[in-house]
């Protein structure tokens, strides 16, 4: 009997003690509602990730359009200095070619026929020298441009001033200049 009155006793507190363990696990576990916590919580994530989304593809898709933006305004740079420098190559040869169209005329010196006389005179000398000159001169001018321009490009390699290089070819200073610059332009 006390066996019984044991088993019984036994039984009564396993009962009650799950009915217990039942009432506090609702309380505190809760799955439906510890469901939709989660629930809730992962849409907010969400709705956070989509706006942090959002506004770095707006970041992104900004700068790309200011780049494009950049990049045209560099490519109009690029064509306008592009046709300047064509412009100025265009100029800087017509100058070239309307210079070599224009030589200066050449000078020729007609000789009188020189008087025999008993006694040499010393102006008679230096009119030969005089006249071989003007014949030297009126040779290098009748060569045409291109033994000018090689003469005057290696005075210039020397060392040799514009200014001094003009004056010894009988050249203007500019086309001595000009034709400098434009060596110098084929040299790069």
């Amino acid at each position: 009997m006390t066996l019984g009155i044991i088993l019984l006793v036994n039984g009564l507190a396993w009962i009650l003690f799950i009915l217990v363990f039942r009432i506090v696990h609702k309380r505190t576990v809760r799955p439906k509602k510890l469901l939709m916590e989660i629930e809730s919580e992962l849409d907010s994530l969400l709705v956070e990730m989509n706006g942090t989304t959002d506004r770095n593809i707006r970041l992104i898709e900004e700068s790309i359009r200011r780049l494009k933006d950049e990049v045209s305004k560099a490519d109009k740079r690029i064509r306008i200095l592009q046709g300047e420098i064509q412009k100025r190559d265009d100029s800087s040869r017509t100058d070239y070619l309307h210079l070599a169209r224009h030589k200066p005329l050449s000078i020729e010196v007609i000789e009188e026929p020189v008087k025999k006389s008993a006694e040499p005179s010393s102006s008679t000398g230096n009119e030969g020298k005089d006249a071989v000159q003007t014949k030297t001169d009126t040779s290098r001018e009748n060569t045409g441009g291109a033994g000018i321009k090689e003469e005057i490009l290696e005075l210039k390699r020397k060392g040799i001033d514009a200014k001094i290089i003009a004056g010894k070819v009988g050249r203007p200073l500019g086309e001595v200049e000009l034709i400098i610059s434009l060596s110098e332009k084929t040299d790069r």
